[in-house]
């Protein structure tokens, strides 16, 4: 059977009560993923992560609190200080209509309100308020916005995203 791709989505700060719970730290702020979550990865790094059901996730300070199938005391949940919460590509894939994952569009191309190519997305970032796209063109690279007004098409099939592109921006 092929492996799964796996996402690092969070890292065991510590253990939390006397039955196995962990303190699971979030790199992301966003956590809409989670509701639909039943079973993650944990590991040092991809290749010896292993497999676990979720018994519980509850939102907690930046994170949450992790139950998992299989850890029953905190002699267990101490072990696992340290190590890097996985879970598979496809739990961080959007439905249709759905908000999307931002790495669901790195690497699509970008065009401005005018239909001309403005570059490639080749990360994100942020500067509290809202996620940023960075966008590549020939070796130049601005940060754009990722904000609800200025997006006008994401075209998942042909990975192309039409922003209204604020004048100047791309020479910042």
């Amino acid at each position: 059977m092929m492996n799964p791709q796996l996402i690092k989505i969070g890292k065991i700060k510590d253990a939390h009560s006397l039955k196995g719970d962990l303190y699971l730290i979030i790199f992301s702020k966003d956590l809409s993923w989670q509701q639909s979550l039943s079973e993650g990865y944990l590991g040092t790094d991809f290749g010896d992560a292993q497999k676990y059901s979720i018994k519980k996730m509850n939102p907690h300070k930046d994170g949450f609190i992790l139950g998992l199938e299989g850890l029953v005391d905190r002699n267990q949940a101490e072990a696992m200080i340290g190590k890097v919460f996985f879970v598979e590509e496809k739990a961080l894939e959007s439905e249709p209509e759905d908000t999307i994952f931002l790495r669901e569009i790195l690497k699509f191309e970008v065009f401005d309100q005018n239909g001309n190519f403005a570059g490639i997305i080749q990360g994100f970032s942020s500067n509290g308020a809202q996620d940023l796209l960075i966008i590549n063109n020939d070796g130049k690279t601005f940060e754009m916005p990722f904000v609800a007004p200025l997006i006008q098409k994401i075209d998942h099939p042909a990975k192309k995203i039409f922003l209204i592109i604020p004048e100047g921006i791309q020479d910042l």
